[in-house]
């Protein structure tokens, strides 16, 4: 994922082909080394495309908040 970020800086986005396949971010807001815009470029790229914000969580939230994490997968992999 660190070359996608990367990447979005360096093309247009009519370079890069959608995402068609249902897409989870699940993103927490006080992450000191990604920025939350990168989840919404990230998911401008996605055709069925949804964020998940974790208000509390920094970049380890899958640590931080594994309850609201796991709830955020199940309910979307059990559309």
């Amino acid at each position: 994922m660190l070359n996608w970020y990367r990447a979005l800086r360096l093309k247009h986005r009519s370079e890069l082909k959608p995402i068609r396949s249902p897409t989870l971010i699940v993103w927490g807001k006080k992450d000191p080394a990604l920025s939350p815009h990168l989840a919404t470029e990230s998911l401008n790229l996605c055709d069925q495309g949804k964020i998940e914000w974790l208000p509390g969580a920094t970049h380890w939230l899958h640590h931080e908040e594994p309850q609201h994490v796991n709830n955020a997968l199940i309910s979307f992999l059990s559309q």
